[in-house]
């Protein structure tokens, strides 16, 4: 069940009431904040403006899409930050069908980001968190990459046959993203999954810069002309949370997320759960929805903030006479890269 009137980090939540106080009373009670990601633009140093994407959950896991769940943002690190935040939009989940393709990096330096096979774990709690979705009119496709893209296994819901096509996924090869993602959007793009009345995504996993990054106006132009958002998930060097952090691998994901209106979240490498917890969030966000919130950072933390330096904070999410929060962190992007070009926030979703 899905409670939304109006039209995908490091992840954490907490619960607390609020007793004797009649604020937020009006909407269902806030149990758990899932933080799907971020969207951190290159200007962030100029503006100190980010947009948050988490889902707030109830009691019964049903999200809570209300534009009148209010949000505050504290930062921890660095200090002397102020943090002002404010509703964005709702992106809901509708009653039409939910087609999902996972495109997953088996570039052969996965053997080194990703030794224990976690981005296939979690790929397959991803699909088995849409099957236990009640009522979820749901298909998923796996596709990997890495000189060549593959299909791993085609759209469809047989729990037997995804996990089967997850598992085959290995490591060799280079990192031509943006072939991998062009060749997934044409599968959308043809047949009946090129309906308009259906909901789609696309959630990358990849460790590294793309072979082929002069692709990545053209996939972006497409995502959008099909309506398809496109979450990334970065790992080692695509992961600004890493302490091998490639600033134009991150810039890459981050782009690809930022211009699709999807979002992007880094991979702590000291947390070996991240990789599963952060698939089923975005899993709830393509099967429930979502909110983004626009958040303002200032004050002399802020002016003293250095590309690359981490920024840490909470989002406590409120509703019902209950808030709960969540964790988020990302790093401060380059405050020059000649070679991004910007691209608008889509309305992708709406």
């Amino acid at each position: 069940m899905i409670r939304s009137p109006i039209v995908f980090a490091v992840l954490g939540a907490s619960l607390f009431a609020l007793p004797g106080c009649d604020l937020f009373r009006s909407g269902p009670a806030v149990n758990e904040v899932l933080l799907i990601g971020t969207r951190v633009s290159l200007d962030f140093l100029d503006t100190g403006a980010f947009e948050i994407v988490a889902t707030p959950l109830d009691e019964e896991g049903a999200s809570i899409l209300d534009e009148g769940v209010e949000a505050e943002v504290a930062v921890a690190t660095p200090g002397g930050v102020d943090a002002t935040a404010q509703f964005g939009r709702a992106d809901p989940a509708s009653d039409q069908p939910l087609r999902v393709a996972l495109v997953i990096d088996e570039s052969g330096s996965m053997r080194d980001t990703d030794p224990l096979r976690l981005r296939v774990a979690g790929a397959i709690d991803f699909v088995e968190h849409l099957a236990q979705t009640p009522g979820l009119d749901w298909q998923a496709a796996v596709y990997s990459y890495s000189s060549n893209w593959q299909m791993r296994a085609p759209f469809l819901s047989d729990l037997t046959r995804l996990r089967q096509g997850i598992e085959q996924i290995g490591a060799s090869g280079g990192t031509n993203t943006y072939y991998a993602l062009r060749k997934t959007l044409f599968e959308f793009a043809s047949g009946p999954r090129s309906a308009p009345s259906l909901r789609k995504a696309i959630v990358l996993f990849s460790d590294g810069q793309p072979n082929d990054a002069h692709r990545r106006d053209e996939v972006c132009q497409e995502a959008v002309r099909l309506g398809v958002p496109i979450f990334a998930i970065g790992l080692g060097p695509a992961s600004d949370l890493s302490p091998d952090a490639d600033p134009a691998a991150v810039e890459e994901m981050r782009a690809i997320a930022n211009c699709t209106g999807a979002a992007y979240a880094g991979i702590a490498p000291n947390d070996p759960t991240a990789i599963q917890r952060i698939y089923v969030s975005i899993a709830t966000a393509a099967a429930q929805g979502s909110l983004t919130y626009d958040v303002t950072l200032s004050g002399p933390g802020f002016e003293a903030l250095q590309p690359g330096q981490r920024v840490e904070g909470r989002l406590q999410l409120s509703s019902g006479g209950a808030s709960a929060s969540a964790s988020f962190q990302f790093t401060v992007p380059p405050a020059t890269a000649a070679h991004f070009t910007s691209h608008p926030v889509s309305s992708v979703g709406e």
